[in-house]
């Protein structure tokens, strides 16, 4: 997975003029700045799309959850899962610190 790019670099990035007269070429910023060429063309495509939104980075979280919970059902649920699963869910806890070995119930 790539990291994204500083702040202080996309500023650097929108800045640049390749049309100045004493300008480097693309490829030569690009190299200065330890970037790819098509990094620097999509960051100022989504500058002139989204303006100063470009200086951060989009999160790369999902949009969607992958899974979703159980919240918004009655009784949070529980009506739903196995009863293998609930007392699953009751006694785990002492298990893990040496509680209980058996499940009462």
């Amino acid at each position: 997975m790539s990291k994204s790019l500083p702040p202080a670099i996309r500023r650097q990035i929108i800045a640049f003029d390749p049309a100045a007269p004493d300008a480097p070429s693309v490829s030569e910023f690009c190299r200065a700045v330890g970037i790819s060429r098509p990094s620097f063309y999509n960051l100022r495509e989504r500058y002139a799309a989204e303006g100063n939104a470009a200086l951060n980075p989009r999160s790369r979280a999902p949009k969607t959850p992958a899974v979703k919970g159980h919240e918004n059902l009655p009784s949070g649920g529980q009506e739903t899962c196995p009863v293998a699963v609930t007392s699953f869910a009751r006694w785990w806890p002492w298990v893990l610190h040496g509680v209980a070995t058996t499940v009462s119930g």
